[in-house]
């Protein structure tokens, strides 16, 4: 898994479709999301 081998600093600094293939993207209903959440939360610096 991509999302997984890649820092989330190297996943902030690249384009939305780069991220989307990484798998910071979901896919209705519910495939990608990361308990219960869109993946892209994990990039907000506060958390």
């Amino acid at each position: 898994m991509f999302s997984l081998s890649t820092t989330r600093d190297t996943v902030r600094a690249v384009s939305e479709d780069i991220r989307r293939m990484l798998g910071y993207s979901i896919h209705p209903p519910f495939l990608g999301m990361v308990e219960g959440m869109h993946p892209k939360r994990l990039l907000d610096p506060s958390s």
